[in-house]
């Protein structure tokens, strides 16, 4: 009797063991290959899109939209209809092939106009400081196109400040180095 208990407890140490190595390895491999064992869907929240993004994806999924003027309104009828994937937004229309629009601000009335007071979309601002190198500028506008690209798709509109143009607005808001600002619109 107590040899049989042994055994068992023995078979048992050794079994979980050996599925908590298996489990292991199926990790270190699945992080060395970054092969998906189970299949991942990303859920993304529509209010980060423009309207002309929400309006796409509705058309896309067969939704009528007459009548709907606010983004608040065309948000709901996503929701309504379904998440909305990764995928979906891939494979809309919404993938742009083309370079997508920086806006150049020339002041800071221009800067609040553009971006403080539009409340329908999300901002990505990039500011270029007065004194700033030819070198870093360059390396600067091949890593901010790059961000735009990434960034479009969600729906951010994208904007570049030369402090040049207005040095006292860059100087009240103390911008004295290069940076990225996020403005965000408030509901």
């Amino acid at each position: 009797m107590c040899a049989r208990r042994l055994v068992f407890a023995l078979t048992y140490m050794v079994s979980v063991f050996l599925i908590s190595r298996i489990v292991d390895v199926a990790i270190i491999s699945y992080k060395l290959t970054s092969i998906s064992l189970l299949p991942v869907r990303v859920v993304l929240d529509p209010a980060i899109l423009s309207v002309k993004n929400l309006k796409t994806i509705l058309e896309n999924r067969g939704i009528s939209y007459g009548g709907v003027v606010e983004k608040k309104e065309l948000h709901d009828l996503i929701h309504a209809s379904g998440d909305l994937s990764d995928e979906e937004l891939r494979s809309s229309s919404l993938k742009h092939d083309v370079e997508p629009a920086i806006t150049e601000l020339a002041s800071g009335s221009h800067f609040f106009e553009v971006v403080e007071d539009t409340k329908d979309s999300a901002w990505i601002v990039i500011v270029v400081p007065l004194i700033s190198g030819i070198m870093a500028l360059d390396r600067v506008t091949e890593e901010w196109k790059e961000v735009v690209r990434q960034t479009s798709k969600f729906g951010l509109r994208a904007a570049r400040f030369d402090c040049s143009l207005d040095p006292g607005f860059c100087e009240s808001r103390n911008w004295t180095s290069a940076r990225l600002l996020l403005a965000v619109p408030s509901e």
